[in-house]
């Protein structure tokens, strides 16, 4: 064998190994994106799914989140400590949101929301949320789960950027239970924050 012909199997060997390498990250690259859909639309939900409902107050020019799914398995809120893997995270795009009020299709389970990049033109800022358990909520399948309301937004001549996601849902009942049958249908609400709140939990005894 000559020295070219020996160049040109090695050549065609590593053209075979990039291709290899390169699609399971262009697989996993396409479903690392969570799609977003407006409450009430025609959304197909697989046995172990369900959806995960947010108000969204927000400004910047393209923000996003990150949410990880968590290896807690019980109904019950994970430990605060639960630990959380980054390399299983996935994106929201936020600038895509359709309406104000949105849905997330997942797979049951509870999620930690780890990060939200907020980026205002001239300002980056990211907000890493990833060992906070107020970031947190609960896939049920066939339910919509409230998550909360998130909140972005500069604060006037200042390079301070507000993040909050805060529960809501008392002072938006009235307007939940208005689109009671055009939002949910049988994906039926439930609270989905993974800390606790008896308040709500009446006031979803009445929604039933």
């Amino acid at each position: 064998m000559t020295g070219l012909e020996r160049r040109q199997i090695k050549g065609a060997a590593c053209v075979l190994m990039t291709f290899l390498w390169l699609m399971p990250i262009a697989a996993w690259a396409d479903d690392s994106e969570v799609a977003i859909f407006s409450p009430g639309q025609a959304i197909e939900l697989d046995g172990d799914e369900g959806l995960a409902l947010f108000e969204l107050v927000i400004d910047g020019t393209a923000p996003s989140m990150n949410v990880a799914r968590l290896s807690h398995r019980k109904s019950t809120p994970p430990p605060h400590d639960e630990p959380v893997s980054r390399k299983r995270s996935s994106v929201v795009r936020l600038d895509q949101a359709p309406t104000e009020w949105v849905v997330l299709r997942l797979r049951e389970g509870w999620y930690q929301i780890t990060e939200v990049d907020a980026p205002f033109f001239e300002l980056p800022y990211r907000l890493d949320t990833s060992d906070d358990p107020l970031w947190r909520f609960c896939v049920v399948p066939g339910k919509t789960a409230y998550a909360g309301r998130l909140f972005i937004a500069k604060e006037r001549r200042t390079d301070f950027v507000e993040v909050t996601l805060e529960s809501r849902i008392a002072f938006q009942f009235e307007t939940l239970q208005a689109h009671r049958d055009d939002w949910f249908g049988d994906a039926n609400l439930i609270y989905g924050r993974a800390i606790p709140d008896p308040y709500v939990d009446t006031l979803l005894e009445n929604w039933r």
